[in-house]
């Protein structure tokens, strides 16, 4: 990978993930820009998220559980999402469940703007606080997913 990023210093770089059950493109994650340094050091930093899998911990609760926080790249992500269009709502799962892939909807998450939306995906991840959490950014015209991802560990 290194080789290519090297090859392409002058240039955008991003990597995705696909699903080849459901042949579809999961979440883009650029890890280069012109002229800057790779995102990350390692080529194991600059891997995406698979399809409806982890990309580490974008956000988390901190030590006693009642406050959520949202990283700088998931609020980066949600607003992309609202001002697409998409709707935006989340999955959650405690251990069992997600080892047998059984995730169970959250509340839905409504509003036009990503400040809204962010709050009230704050609001989710503190009230999942010990689960697993998945964001689920979906198009209402195709009615299809355009995104999974888990965005909380226990």
């Amino acid at each position: 990978m290194q080789l290519v990023l090297a090859a392409h210093a002058t240039d955008y770089v991003r990597i995705f993930a696909v699903d080849p059950r459901a042949k579809q493109r999961g979440r883009a994650v650029t890890i280069q820009k012109p002229g800057q340094a790779p995102s990350g050091s390692s080529s194991a930093s600059a891997q995406p998220a698979s399809y409806g899998g982890s990309n580490g911990r974008a956000a988390n609760a901190n030590g006693n559980g009642s406050q959520a926080s949202v990283s700088s790249d998931l609020a980066q992500q949600v607003t992309q999402l609202v001002n697409q269009g998409y709707r935006v709502s989340t999955e959650y799962a405690d251990k069992r469940r997600y080892r047998s892939g059984a995730w169970q909807t959250g509340n839905p998450i409504s509003g036009n703007r990503p400040s809204e939306v962010i709050a009230a995906l704050k609001a989710q991840l503190a009230e999942h606080s010990g689960h697993y959490v998945r964001l689920v950014g979906v198009d209402p015209r195709a009615k299809c997913r355009v995104l999974e991802t888990t965005i909380q560990r226990p």
